[in-house]
């Protein structure tokens, strides 16, 4: 048996799912983690730290490797192949030997339950009927627990918020990780981070900034899910959120009436967002936002043509598809990246879509070549 540790780096193995193992190995320092790799989407099923062993499972019965064990941080560890184990196992009294069987046992079917567990609730990272619940959990626990630091700002401390979303609403630290890095991503909270024990860096405060905006966006999804039928509005169209950016942009320094409507110039529109965003507008556009639940009113008047929308009612929308489209991306990578800026670059033909099917169309198109849809109102 050989007592020299040995080191891996974050992101590499020490196993894949599937392989045939023959040593269990011991965590000296560091932070492994279990997932499942489906269809590109890694997801996780346990997480073990330094003084823990894994691979034991299949010490008495050789059996493949449930799950991948992939370093979290830099990881420490000894290797003991299996052969010296059973050499010292064959030394002990047969008592002892049915409880290492009986607990290895135990282990493996264990783990195996919690592999189907995962299979079975993390088809994605952020499912939409946990949606509601993540997000409204967030501004609850911030609202009861923040206290303002001398800024005034809203401060929590992680620790505190893990364990009340663990315990009161059933929350995995992990799903609520990537939502606070979606949020950090938005600017609705800013995180704090701290090097824990094994000098990987963690979150340990969170500044809240847009408390409100987290619970509006819980009560979006959760009325658009549960109204019954197909709801437009929770399709994450990143040309609808152009559109809008580019109007509220547009009124930004222009009054309101007393309806909450504000106008802004139809030629000025259309420049803003062939400039902006390779935006040919014209009655398609409106459409999308219609079938969406936001509605533009054409005037015609002395000073040419406007058009009329509800400014708030913009504000607030494009503030709930951004983190419509954020949860998409996080959805489709298995994890939040912060680095992709795809939500306002320019559209591209390849990237202009049905609303109803998805299929490519370009933007001179009235009906959809794939579907039949009818993209003109």
């Amino acid at each position: 048996m050989s007592n020299q540790v040995k080191t891996i780096k974050r992101g590499e193995t020490l196993f894949k799912e599937g392989d045939n193992l023959d040593s269990v190995f011991l965590i000296q320092k560091g932070q492994v983690e279990f997932n499942l790799n489906r269809n590109g989407k890694k997801i996780e099923i346990a997480q073990v730290r330094t003084g823990q062993i894994i691979g034991d499972e299949s010490l008495i019965q050789n059996s493949k490797a449930f799950y991948t064990a992939e370093a979290v941080s830099q990881v420490s560890f000894l290797e003991v192949p299996y052969s010296v184990l059973k050499m010292q196992l064959d030394t002990v009294p047969g008592g002892i030997k049915m409880l290492v069987k009986s607990f290895t046992d135990e282990l493996k079917q264990f783990r195996q339950k919690a592999k189907s567990s995962g299979l079975e609730q993390e088809s994605t990272p952020c499912p939409d009927k946990l949606t509601p619940r993540l997000f409204c959990s967030i501004s609850l626990i911030a609202q009861h627990l923040c206290k303002k630091n001398e800024e005034g700002n809203n401060m929590l401390d992680w620790p505190a918020m893990k364990l009340y979303g663990v315990r009161f609403f059933m929350e995995t630290p992990k799903r609520m990780i990537e939502a606070l890095k979606l949020l950090s991503k938005l600017n609705y909270v800013e995180l704090k981070y701290e090097k824990n024990e094994d000098g990987v860096e963690e979150i340990d405060e969170i500044q809240f900034d847009k408390i409100e905006a987290i619970e509006m966006f819980a009560q979006y999804f959760q009325y658009h899910l549960y109204k019954g039928g197909r709801s437009e509005s929770l399709i994450a169209d990143r040309k609808a959120i152009h559109l809008v950016k580019s109007f509220i942009s547009l009124s930004e320094d222009e009054e309101t009436d007393f309806r909450g409507a504000v106008k802004v110039d139809f030629n000025s529109t259309v420049a803003h967002l062939k400039n902006e965003f390779q935006i040919d507008f014209n009655s398609t556009h409106i459409d999308i936002l219609e079938k969406k639940g936001l509605f533009i009113k054409r005037l015609n008047e002395k000073e040419g043509v406007s058009l009329s929308f509800d400014k708030n009612e913009f504000l607030e929308t494009l503030s709930n598809w951004e983190v419509l489209y954020e949860i998409k991306l996080w959805n489709e990578k298995g994890f939040v990246d912060i680095a992709d800026d795809s939500l306002y670059r320019m559209e591209t033909a390849s990237e202009i879509a049905c609303t109803d099917c998805g299929s490519p169309i370009d933007d001179g198109h009235k009906f959809c070549p794939e579907c039949g849809f009818k993209l003109v109102a």
